[in-house]
């Protein structure tokens, strides 16, 4: 917060040389009227009649450009942008500014007519407040207080209507835009609830839509406190429940209702396998990080709860897991009880559910044991994703130990891995799915002409902070260690199986070689998936013809 200025904030969503434009536009959309009377009302205090003037022109003048109709919410958005234009940024920047920063944090939210994007908006930011604030997520389920009734101004506005003074909504769209984050705004308006969390518990149900007109930053020290308060929920938030929700884009307006229907599955956050294995057994064994100390996997304090039956327990279980007793399963009493013999732990480590099946059923003892810890109002409470049957398959990738394991009687090992992952997100988001194989006995083809495409392989790393490639020869398919100079794995192209996509994500690609029970993953940059797909088919068929002319004169 020090560190803002209007040229920092301004530099970050247009370059201060941009070549002006005329910004003139008729005044004659079929809404026209609609856009007059919003902008009598936008801060009627601080605009003066040629700004109200202007900021018609510019909101007219998007929604012609954008092939866009005009919504409430973009006035709010595009005001402190024109007044930018005080600060001697010139109108063209303030406008470009208002354009990119609405690209950037909410792309199609005014695109759709029916505000589609802000059904799952609700949905994650509920999550993360469950996840976070489990008393104010009750009380407001006990006083059916849905989402749209406090979080719609937030996102139509970007909080704007929340902030009144011009500095103090600066310094926060500033901070936005350097986390570089999508749930940002979800942290932010949790952190805002938090701030007001005494007023809200104390208030009756129909006295809190009152109670939320109210909820505003109007100084620096609140603001200071709001901003601190959201990094801590950033920061508290566990990174696979982060992977998890991103993927889950609610502006990708083809996919929105599908992404709705499936996140109102979630009862809470989950974690993917990566996530607790990595607190159970030693580090270097379960990740590739080179320091422990920084990796983004364990920023976290977890304990894992087995809530599998004793039966269950029997054939095998993680280090450090506390196992749910037979007699806590079975009584009801004892499982609401359960979470009181945790309360020591509340302040500083983040509590993990384990079940027995990928999709656990409604009713099942995870989900009652959940709703134990929320009653007691127990934050940071998740359930692992996929349960026991997906973490042992990742343990078993890595050849961890798994005590008391009985391999013969283990229902784990007798699932196949179509059962274990397809059943799961894991699907859509394997984590470390990559062996590394010896090739110091295997021939490399030529690579030195060949285009390497970035990639990464685990999903705790983008494309961007990984040093791995793909290069594709006429028979083998490398993975490359870019900073290193020499291959990490190599695929022959003979062996290849089969190539799918994630139904939603087709930069996220599904190898299957003969010889390899594991489905190998490749994340690539959207613009070269075509690109590399066209390569390994040129060198597949290539083979193909190669292998059948063998064939026929043999």
């Amino acid at each position: 917060m020090e560190n803002f200025s209007i040229t920092a904030l301004v530099s970050k969503l247009c370059p201060l040389d941009i070549s002006e434009f005329p910004l003139e536009t008729d005044l004659d959309l079929p809404y026209q009227r609609s856009i007059t009377i919003d902008v009598i009302r936008t801060r009627s205090n601080t605009l003066t009649p040629e700004e109200k003037t202007l900021l018609e022109q510019l909101l007219t003048f998007y929604c012609k450009t954008e092939m866009v109709s005009y919504k409430q919410g973009m006035n709010e958005i595009l005001a402190p942008f024109l007044l930018l234009n005080r600060q001697n940024i010139p109108l063209h920047v303030c406008y470009i500014c208002f354009k990119n920063f609405v690209a950037k944090f909410i792309p199609t939210l005014f695109v759709d007519d029916s505000f589609k994007p802000l059904n799952g908006l609700f949905i994650i930011t509920k999550l993360i407040l469950k996840y976070h604030l489990p008393d104010i997520s009750t009380c407001f389920n006990n006083n059916e207080i849905t989402p749209d009734i406090y979080m719609t101004t937030w996102y139509v506005t970007m909080f704007s209507s929340k902030i009144k003074d011009l500095n103090l909504l600066y310094i926060f769209w500033q901070n936005l835009i350097e986390s570089d984050d999508i749930l940002y705004i979800s942290y932010f308006g949790i952190a805002l609830l938090d701030l007001f969390k005494q007023e809200i518990r104390k208030r009756e149900s129909l006295n809190l839509p009152n109670v939320f007109k109210k909820i505003c930053i109007e100084n620096f020290e609140t603001l200071q406190t709001v901003l601190r308060n959201t990094e801590k929920i950033k920061a508290n938030t566990p990174l696979t429940a982060e992977i998890i929700l991103k993927k889950y884009n609610m502006f990708c307006l083809e996919s929105t209702d599908a992404f709705v229907e499936a996140l109102k599955g979630f009862i809470c956050l989950l974690i993917l396998p990566k996530e607790i294995i990595t607190q159970t057994y030693p580090h270097n064994m379960v990740c590739n990080c080179s320091d422990p100390k920084t990796c983004k996997i364990k920023k976290l304090n977890y304990i894992l709860i087995d809530c599998r039956p004793n039966t269950e327990h029997k054939q095998g279980y993680f280090l450090n897991s506390f196992l749910l007793s037979k007699s806590t399963r079975k009584n009801e009493e004892k499982l609401l009880n359960y979470p009181k013999s945790f309360v020591s732990y509340t302040k500083n480590t983040h509590i993990a559910l384990m079940g027995s099946n990928s999709e656990e059923e409604e009713g099942s003892v995870v989900q009652r044991l959940f709703n134990s810890f929320i009653q007691h109002e127990f934050p940071y409470v998740s359930i692992v994703d996929g349960g026991y049957p997906a973490c042992h398959r990742f343990v078993m990738q890595h050849n961890l130990e798994i005590k008391s394991h009985k391999t013969l009687n283990c229902l784990a090992c007798g699932m196949s891995e179509k059962t274990i992952v397809e059943s799961t997100l894991n699907k859509f988001f394997l984590v470390g799915g990559m062996h590394e194989k010896p090739v110091d006995k295997i021939v490399i083809d030529p690579i030195d002409s060949e285009k390497i495409f970035r990639c990464s392989l685990d999903e705790t790393q983008s494309i961007e902070d990984n040093s791995l490639g793909l290069i594709v020869t006429s028979s083998q398919l490398i993975v490359y260690n870019i900073l290193r100079s020499k291959p990490k794995t190599v695929y022959e192209i003979s062996k290849l199986k089969k190539i799918s996509s994630h139904r939603n994500k087709d930069d996220v690609l599904y190898f299957n070689f003969s010889g390899d029970q594991t489905k190998q993953v490749f994340i690539l940059k959207p613009t070269e998936v075509k690109e590399f797909l066209m390569k390994i088919r040129k060198s597949y068929q290539k083979f193909k013809h190669t292998d059948r002319l063998e064939k026929s004169n043999s």
